[in-house]
């Protein structure tokens, strides 16, 4: 017993060396858990982020529809007063302005598209209100001319316009306006034959005639009313009808910056400081004008109905005539990203046109690339894709959809199903910038605009029976058959 020695159990020390490495062990592996957890909710995010950004990158476009829910409802009625208000109206930054006249003057309002509901309201008098009686009656209410500048708006309250050029000058007032809150920033009565807006400015075209020469002229101002520029045009001779009208129809157009004056058996570019860059001859019984910044032409019909064999075409960038097969394509939906390119086709409600979708380079002229289709019946262009809708056969029983890459002519997809919709009839494409939809009779299918694949279709039946869906300035109309009326049933979708 002699040899027993006293041992001390060090239990404490062991658990208190030995517990906290298993402790550290399992934080580890939950920490890690965490962390993970987080990455992939944050890159959710992101992927979730971008999807929304993906489906919005066009939302600001003009014309573009609010998203389209799939069974949508009537947000707000369109009555007799605003129809009218509409039927000339433009929609910018989610603004509807748009107005009527009459002997009392103006009234200009402006409307949310997504709600109906007014924002603003300007009145005023006429430029001259002693013309108002020989051009309002009681069965015509004219509207306001009103055209986009950009983030702004211009609207004349007078007949003279872009849809009217007068004979002789006539006094005329033109208002700029913010479409947010009705601000007019500017009040202009001028002497003028016509005028026309673009991006930050608004042109006006008068004339006056010595003997057998008229000369015009032509002067810009500023959102606030303030000139930038006057340019008088060189004198040319007057052809002149027998009762005295002019011979050849005139047309002021402003596209991109450039301003177009067609009058006279001549055409006048100018650039954005108002200097002269091209004078061309042009012909009798023709369309001039700026389209997507370049100047286009095509015939009209023949005085006896029957289609002009004169061919379409366009003044390339570098100033020579390139005569087109088709027309210039019109184009419902443009975000501006091929402007280098000028469209044409055969289109089936203008039996002047013919020839199939192509493609020209518009500084050159060069053929870049043609679709064999027999005939376009509506077109749509974001990010440098042109979607169409199409004849595949000339005979008109077969329609499709599709893709394709502005510069290139690359098909991007096709389709020739939708559900729920046959591709029979009359059709016009529009976009949420989500969906391509088809719309027509009683009927609204839709194609995915990246894929084409056909996407579920809006779901009318509960709005009751549905004589036609539209879309125009970035809203989705429906005219339901309510008793006698069908109008009376006409509503904007949400």
């Amino acid at each position: 017993m002699g040899g027993l020695r006293d041992v001390e159990l060090l239990e404490d020390e062991v658990a208190a060396t030995a517990l906290p490495r298993v402790r550290r062990r399992w934080w580890w592996v939950a920490g890690a858990i965490v962390v993970v957890g987080a990455l992939v909710l944050a890159g959710q995010v992101v992927l979730d982020r971008r999807h929304r950004e993906h489906e919005a990158r066009f939302d600001d476009v003009p014309g573009v529809l609010l998203p389209v829910p799939r069974r949508p409802q009537v947000v707000w009625a369109v009555d007799d007063d605003t129809r009218r208000s509409l039927a000339n109206s433009v929609e910018v930054g989610g603004v509807l302005v748009g107005g009527t006249l009459g002997e009392a003057g103006y009234s200009i309002s402006g409307t949310d598209r997504a709600t109906g509901k007014a924002r603003w309201t300007v009145t005023g008098p006429l430029g001259d209100p002693s013309e108002a009686a020989t051009w309002v009656t009681d069965d015509y209410t004219p509207t306001a001319q009103c055209v986009p500048m950009g983030t702004l708006v211009a609207c004349g309250v007078d007949e003279v316009g872009p849809r009217y050029i007068a004979n002789d000058p006539r006094s005329t007032r033109i208002l700029v306006l913010d479409p947010v809150d009705g601000t007019v920033l500017s009040d202009m009565v001028s002497t003028i034959r016509t005028w026309t807006a673009d991006d930050g400015k608004v042109v006006t075209a008068t004339s006056t005639t010595v003997g057998q020469n008229v000369t015009w002229t032509l002067t810009a101002h500023d959102p606030q009313g303030r000139q930038t520029w006057a340019r008088a045009l060189p004198p040319v001779y007057f052809f002149q009808n027998p009762d005295g009208s002019p011979a050849y129809s005139s047309r002021l157009s402003a596209d991109d910056g450039l301003v177009a004056l067609a009058a006279e058996g001549h055409l006048w570019l100018l650039d954005r400081g108002g200097a002269v860059t091209r004078s061309l001859r042009t012909q009798d019984r023709r369309f001039y004008g700026l389209d997507r910044g370049v100047v286009v032409s095509f015939p009209y019909a023949n005085e006896d109905g029957s289609p002009s064999s004169e061919p379409a075409g366009f003044v390339t960038r570098d100033g020579r005539w390139n005569p087109l097969a088709g027309i210039p394509l019109q184009i419902g939906v443009d975000d501006g990203s091929a402007d280098a390119v000028v469209l044409s086709a055969q289109r089936t409600d203008e039996p002047t046109s013919q020839g199939p979708l192509e493609a020209h380079d518009a500084t050159t002229g060069d053929l870049l690339w043609s679709h064999p289709a027999a005939a376009v019946d509506s077109a749509l262009l974001l990010d440098e894709t042109v979607y169409a809708l199409v004849l595949t056969r000339p005979d008109g029983d077969t329609q499709a959809v599709v893709a394709l890459d502005a510069r290139t002519g690359r098909e991007r997809w096709t389709s020739e199903a939708v559900r729920g919709i046959s591709l029979v009839g009359n059709l016009e494409l529009a976009t949420d910038g989500r969906a391509i939809y088809l719309l027509g009779p009683a009927v609204a299918g839709a194609l995915s605009l990246d894929d084409g694949r056909p996407a579920p279709s809006v779901d009318l039946a509960p709005l009751g029976p549905v004589n036609h869906v539209f879309a125009g300035d970035g809203l989705l109309r429906v005219v339901l058959d309510v008793g006698s009326k069908p109008d009376s049933g006409d509503g904007v979708l949400g």
